[in-house]
């Protein structure tokens, strides 16, 4: 008997906290006013609760490298309008240039807001806006600099298991 009241008290934890254990993977395409410009990513959540991680590819060719990372915490994600939904959060990141004989690191605080929406609830797609200032760490002219100014726009899809 005892053995049966902990199974069903075990399922029923177990049900209510599914959602808890869910992953999602996705990609994004944008640009970076006042950055590198188009710019491709591959966004992982690896839980409701967790950080969602990002990595970008600014500029990948036969010049140099430009890539970068996040790291973006939800504050919210609530439904407006059924099935559109907005969400707003923090964040951080840094992006990395190397060419030739240039260098750059950039490190970030992010600023997050944009609208989603689920489909047949494992689709999520989204539009997201983020204000990320940071400092500019670099070889050149100004070794260390701070930037006001970088604000991306990104478009994007996450596949969600649970």
């Amino acid at each position: 008997m005892n053995k049966k009241i902990v199974a069903v008290l075990m399922a029923v934890a177990l049900a209510s906290t599914a959602s808890v254990f869910a992953f999602g993977i996705g990609g994004q395409v944008g640009t970076t006013i006042g950055g590198a410009g188009v710019h491709g990513s591959l966004t992982i959540k690896p839980a409701v609760n967790a950080p969602l991680f990002g990595i970008t590819i600014n500029q990948l060719d036969s010049n140099g490298v430009n890539l970068g990372v996040t790291a973006d915490k939800w504050l919210a994600n609530k439904v407006f309008s059924s099935p559109l939904a907005y969400f707003y959060g923090w964040g951080v990141g840094a992006d990395l240039a190397i060419y030739n004989n240039y260098f750059n690191l950039a490190l970030r605080a992010r600023l997050i807001g944009g609208v989603n929406v689920f489909i047949a609830n494992n689709w999520e797609f989204y539009l997201e806006g983020a204000w990320a200032p940071g400092i500019v760490i670099s070889n050149g002219s100004n070794p260390i600099a701070a930037d006001l100014v970088e604000f991306p726009i990104n478009l994007g899809f996450r596949f969600w298991m649970n």
